[in-house]
């Protein structure tokens, strides 16, 4: 049969999925930075060269910007997954407080008064990992073979 669309590669669109989502909170913390006093330019009478490079504080609301619109990119796609590959990702990536597979596997049971094995719980996070590549950006994530 043919195929309209080329096949998946499964591994390293689970691994850019991971590379995006563990940048989260180091973004969000990022995006929520303030900016120092000391930061403003210092005046000179010296004359300035022809080619302007930023300043500090030009580069600092620039990084600010985008963590903030990476942030908001990857909340995004998130909001696009169903409930349970939300909340999957969420306690592993998005929440400040690092839990481990085996804390999200029994918060999860808590929450749904159903048992899984670890084994079901890897599918679901695989599973979760793959709808977020498809969900941010357009599919920006999805690897091909």
């Amino acid at each position: 049969m043919l195929s309209l669309l080329p096949q998946i590669n499964v591994q390293q669109t689970k691994r850019a999925a991971r590379e995006v989502l563990s940048q989260y909170k180091r973004l969000e913390r990022m995006a929520g930075k303030e900016y120092s006093i000391s930061l403003v330019p210092m005046l000179s009478d010296m004359p300035q060269g022809g080619k302007k490079e930023p300043s500090k504080v030009e580069s600092l609301v620039q990084k600010k910007v985008d963590a903030e619109r990476e942030v908001l990119d990857i909340l995004k796609a998130c909001r696009k997954l169903p409930q349970l590959s939300y909340e999957i990702l969420y306690f592993k990536y998005l929440q400040k407080e690092n839990w481990t597979n085996t804390q999200i596997q029994l918060h999860m049971q808590d929450q749904m008064n159903k048992s899984f094995s670890e084994r079901d719980f890897e599918r679901k996070l695989a599973n979760a990992l793959l709808e977020f590549a498809e969900a941010y950006k357009g599919g920006f994530l999805i690897r091909f073979i």
